[in-house]
């Protein structure tokens, strides 16, 4: 099984468990190397919100986006991302305003989810799920709500680092079998 990750999981690694400098290098190399075997991918709207930035992670990314990138092209010449669209629309039960398709839009959220669905691929979040109202903001409509919605599996950042503590165990086993 492959993952799809939020922006959030990425800064909050950075952020709480693997600040981006010298002394991590070794976290962040072993993250590009599972990239690269599809372990897990980024969705073109979560590069473009992690690349915005001129830091040294943004920067990373952006010199190893070819590794990350999942093409935004797949998700729109199918009917993944119009089913999440749709859903979002229909969450509060009242249509979306153009102010918030123009926000779902630009926002990588329902990228992410039609990514899940068209990879047949486990979500990565730190969102976590929230209550709906007829009134609520688009904002508010949180990532594994929608997946649960659509039948989409999600992890929280707890569980995908846990998951990649497996994968790193796995892969110096096979390292060490080899020599």
């Amino acid at each position: 099984m492959n993952y799809i990750l939020d922006t959030n999981i990425i800064l909050a690694i950075k952020n709480k468990s693997f600040p981006f400098d010298d002394n991590n290098m070794d976290f962040w190399n072993f993250l590009l190397e599972l990239a690269q075997q599809n372990y897990f991918k980024l969705p073109e709207k979560v590069i473009d919100e992690l690349e915005s930035g001129t830091d040294p992670l943004g920067m990373w990314i952006a010199s190893n986006k070819a590794d990350f990138k999942i093409a935004t092209l797949s998700v729109l010449t199918n009917s993944s991302l119009t089913r999440v669209l749709t859903l979002y629309d229909s969450v509060r039960g009242t249509p979306l305003t153009e102010e918030e398709q123009d926000y779902l839009d630009r926002c990588a959220d329902p990228y992410i989810i039609a990514h899940a669905l068209t990879e047949n691929s486990i979500v990565v979040t730190a969102e976590v799920m929230g209550g709906i109202d007829r009134n609520m903001n688009i904002k508010k409509i949180k990532i594994p709500l929608v997946c649960q919605r659509l039948g989409v599996p999600y992890i929280s950042e707890l569980r995908f680092m846990w998951e990649l503590s497996q994968k790193y165990a796995e892969l110096r086993q096979e390292q060490s079998i080899e020599i």
